[in-house]
């Protein structure tokens, strides 16, 4: 049996993480938090496979939490989804520019995220 994907999904709606956990299926383990630097706590104890990160939050913001994973040696290699309300090709950019491997606005397609999400744990680009 393989062993499941470890997921940490950062949004401080709990709708959010309630709904991204169960989306992501039986084969992932969520690791959720509530804002951005609970998020990087987890971030720097667990092993993770990816990171879904929402970018608008009180206190630090997912563009911050992405750059300072991106700088932490053991958490740099961590596959990054923002999943935000911003869009246009300037917050995208930001995203990028943060550390983010994919960037999906909200409201966001279930299977579109799935399928980014295992493809982005692959190994893969999107």
């Amino acid at each position: 049996m393989e062993e499941r994907r470890r997921v940490l999904i950062v949004d401080d709606d709990p709708a959010v993480l309630r709904t991204l956990s169960r989306m992501l299926g039986e084969d992932c383990e969520a690791l959720t938090a509530a804002s951005a630097s609970e998020g990087l706590d987890i971030a720097r104890q667990e092993l993770l496979d990816l990171a879904i990160i929402d970018v608008v939050m009180p206190g630090m913001d997912g563009r911050t939490l992405a750059s300072a994973l991106r700088e932490g040696a053991l958490t740099r290699d961590i596959p990054i989804l923002m999943l935000t309300g911003l869009s246009g090709p300037e917050a995208r950019f930001e995203g990028f520019a943060a550390g983010a491997d994919a960037y999906m606005t909200k409201p966001f397609d279930g299977d579109s995220l799935w399928a980014s999400a295992h493809r982005l744990m692959a190994g893969g680009s999107i």
